[in-house]
């Protein structure tokens, strides 16, 4: 282990050279700042992996955890005042006393620094499974719509006259490739004003009466790409209006819809029943497709899936994650389940009018 960049603040001099000397012998590369402004600038300044604090002042601590710069470098306290101590475990990594032993302050911050590149390395990985999909997810449906394109572009240089059948086709490959894509555009924004927070202050986020018929006409009409689709919906409603944001609540259920009729066999029909259950009403959508582990339900997370290479799934692993995360600003909820005879069972509870 070697490499990584440690910042050493404090008052004591001759602690701080000393400290210093240890961990360069230990191959890290080591600053050193005095007093509590130039440690606050030090830091901002050199961004290192690891902040070492010795005997520092409360605000010192404090304004490292608070600074958007700095609160996330893992830090080490080395201090015998009991309020740090105290409360240690909210400000730091690490507490020590101040005059710990040398073998005992390195064996803490080198198993911190294997903490911290384990995850770093884990973020990494993540990172790249999650970015994995999107060309998949963007260039299939733009490969519908230029060839089609391409395809009457050529035809109509040849002179050939487009019969309305082939125009049908064609325009149809070009609705759906555009839906797929705008789709998948959308998922991203809503999952980044998800994580990201700003979703709170929007205007989308008023509270209305939504007829479920109402509901569920536009969600299909979102999730179906085709009258054939479509067909495969059984449908049974019990007409009744509930509270909710509109935008949100078609976001969520179409991203359940999608899902059940995308993992489900070709022409096996979704089964979607709406009933009133006490002051709630409970919408039940229920495929045929693999369903999920009643482990794996714990686990879901943004772009995660499961069985992919199994199941030869195509998707972001954003869909059920959105819908729970959308229609808890609902003030809904998302029950899953996969029941003894395959498939999936998804109850929305939405509060009724």
């Amino acid at each position: 282990m070697s490499g990584s960049s440690i910042l050493i603040t404090g008052f004591d001099t001759a602690h701080l050279h000393s400290l210093a000397t240890l961990l360069t012998a230990a191959n890290y590369q080591v600053g050193l700042s005095s007093g509590t402004q130039n440690a606050v600038t030090d830091a901002l300044v050199s961004t290192p992996d690891i902040i070492v604090c010795e005997r520092p002042e409360s605000d010192l601590v404090h304004h490292f955890k608070s600074d958007k710069c700095t609160r996330h470098i893992p830090l080490v306290l080395l201090t015998d005042e009991e309020p740090l101590r105290a409360h240690s475990s909210a400000l730091a990594d690490i507490t020590l006393q101040f005059d710990a032993q040398p073998e005992e302050i390195l064996d803490a911050i080198q198993k911190l620094d294997t903490r911290r590149r384990h995850l770093i390395e884990h973020t990494e990985k993540k990172l790249v499974e999650r970015w994995s999909h999107l060309p998949h997810e963007i260039n299939t449906p733009l490969n519908g719509i230029l060839g089609a394109a391409q395809v009457y572009l050529q035809l109509l240089g040849d002179g050939d006259t487009l019969d309305r059948e082939t125009l049908r086709d064609g325009f149809g490959m070009i609705l759906r490739s555009g839906r797929r894509l705008s789709r998948t555009a959308e998922k991203y924004l809503r999952y980044g004003e998800i994580v990201s927070g700003t979703d709170r202050n929007s205007e989308n986020l008023r509270l209305s009466l939504i007829p479920i018929q109402t509901l569920m006409a536009e969600v299909i009409e979102v999730s179906c790409d085709s009258p054939d689709t479509q067909n495969r919906i059984n449908l049974t409603l019990e007409k009744r209006d509930v509270r909710a944001v509109d935008f949100w609540l078609i976001h969520a259920v179409a991203n359940i819809l999608e899902n059940a009729l995308a993992y489900s066999p070709k022409q096996s029909p979704v089964t979607i029943l709406g009933n009133c259950v006490g002051k709630s009403y409970e919408l039940i959508i229920e495929d045929q497709g693999p369903g999920i582990a009643e482990p794996d339900l714990k686990k879901i997370a943004p772009f995660t899936q499961f069985n992919r290479d199994v199941t030869e799934q195509q998707g972001l692993g954003l869909g059920i994650f959105n819908a729970r995360e959308c229609l808890r600003r609902c003030n809904c909820q998302l029950n899953l389940e996969s029941p003894h005879y395959g498939g999936l069972r998804a109850a929305i509870i939405m509060p009724l009018a």
